[in-house]
Order: structure tokens, then sequence, then C-alpha cells
């Protein structure tokens, strides 16, 4: 491949690139308890997810669709309340903007990271790894 072609497949990625943001934030008090906060946030992505939508299928993956996310995320957040150790589950989806927010607070002993993305992974089908 001449350099011209590689700067052009790198323009072509840079333009392509969409950006996301992902924050967790877990406060621990000094008796075990505390509250977990997770937000997704592809709001800069907007224009780039609105084209895949429109699309049934990317690269042998099917796009889900609004409602099936939501779906997923309310089916998510069912089954951490019915988690002994947990309360106050909330979670939001902002289909405009594309931003997926969790709230939940555990009892003593009641959030175990490695259990919570776990469930989390099942629900959602996501692929984080720990």
């Amino acid at each position: 491949m001449t350099r011209f072609g590689g700067f052009i497949l790198i323009g072509i990625a840079l333009l392509l690139c969409s950006c996301f943001e992902i924050i967790e934030d877990v406060t621990i008090h000094d008796d075990g308890s505390g509250e977990i906060t997770f937000i997704f946030n592809a709001s800069q992505s907007r224009n780039d997810i609105n084209g895949l939508l429109l699309l049934k299928e990317v690269n042998g993956y099917k796009v889900p669709s609004i409602n099936q996310i939501s779906h997923k995320l309310t089916a998510f957040t069912d089954s951490v309340k019915r988690t002994p150790g947990f309360s106050e589950v909330d979670s939001k989806f902002d289909t405009e903007n594309y931003i997926i927010t969790f709230k939940a607070r555990f009892d003593k002993g009641g959030f175990i990271f490695p259990n919570f993305i776990a469930r989390w992974n099942n629900t959602l089908q996501f692929g984080i790894k720990i």
C-alpha cells in the first residue's frame, strides 16, 4: 500500500470514529453500604447511532431497536431490584441523546462488583470483561 493509501485509510477511520463516555461511580460508606451510578453517554455519536438504527444488520450483527434497548434496560433494572441487598434501583434511557443512567443503593455486603457486571452482561449482552 502506498503512503497516500495509508493516509486515506487513516482519514476515513478518523471520520468514522464515534465517541462515547462511560462513568461508573461507586461510593462505599464505612458500614459497607453505598451507592452505584453507571452512565453510558453516547450523545456525541447521536448522528452515527441514528444512521445505524436505520440498518437491520451491521457486519452480521443485528442492530437493536430503541424499544429492544429499553426492554433490556428494564429487564436489567428489574433483575437488580429483585436482588437482596439492593434498594432505590432506578434507570433512565434518554432516547434522544442516547444516554443510559442506572443508579442503586446497596446494603452492607450487597454489592459485589464482578457479580454486578456479570448480571449486566447476561441481561444486556454487553462485552465487558473483568
